[in-house]
């Protein structure tokens, strides 16, 4: 059959679109994303630190979030069996003087010597998760400017 004589006045093409499979593969583009923001938010987050063990810098770590579609989180909770527990008192400081609830002394080790302490003094905060996240989220706003 020859083509001469047929005119097209009009052609539509109709697709079937799967909204899980778009949705597993939007969300595998995603986790992806999510995991590379929180490695640099670990990143940052490590070189804010000042340290004097290495533990608490030991402790941040990148996590697959317990939440269905949570994406990845950075954390420091001295989880997995590492040292780092008191990341929280480093980020948010503490209010003092701080005494013992229960025993006569506190006891802390710092760089393998045990100390035992009647009264600890408030402690500032010195925030290291807070501004690594700060900083991915500008990073991430100016990449996001750029590609427009």
């Amino acid at each position: 059959m020859s083509r001469r004589g047929l005119s097209f006045v009009g052609a539509s093409v109709s697709v079937d679109f799967n909204e899980k499979e778009f949705f597993q593969y939007f969300n595998s583009l995603s986790d992806k994303a999510y995991k590379e923001m929180a490695k640099r938010c670990k990143t940052y987050a490590v070189s804010h630190i000042n340290s004097h063990t290495g533990n608490l810098a030991l402790s941040v770590r990148v996590k697959k979030s317990k939440f269905p579609n949570g994406g990845y989180i950075c954390i420091a909770d001295g989880g997995n069996g590492r040292k780092g527990h008191h990341a929280f008192l480093v980020e948010y400081g503490t209010e003092g003087p701080r005494k013992p609830l229960t025993k006569p002394y506190m006891k802390f080790e710092i760089d393998g010597k045990v100390i035992r302490a009647k009264v600890v003094a408030k402690m500032p905060a010195k925030p290291f998760m807070r501004p690594a996240r700060d900083r991915v989220v500008e990073e991430l706003k100016a990449e996001i400017a750029a590609s427009r």
